[in-house]
């Protein structure tokens, strides 16, 4: 998946980008966004998907 795909997702969920960040363990949001520019592998896909998710939870 790409990182304009992941955007998309986190957007749509109403998640903001620092908080995957600061889930995936990231020292910081720029180094995500640096991440983002590349394509990610199925299990950071799946990873980051699913943290969307508890994410999206937790805002419900």
């Amino acid at each position: 998946m790409t990182g304009k795909e992941i955007k998309a997702k986190a957007k749509t969920a109403g998640v903001h980008l620092w908080k995957i960040s600061d889930a995936l363990g990231y020292p910081s949001d720029s180094a995500f966004s640096r991440k983002l520019r590349y394509d990610f592998s199925p299990e950071d896909t799946q990873k980051i998907l699913g943290i969307i998710e508890e994410l999206k939870a937790e805002r419900a």
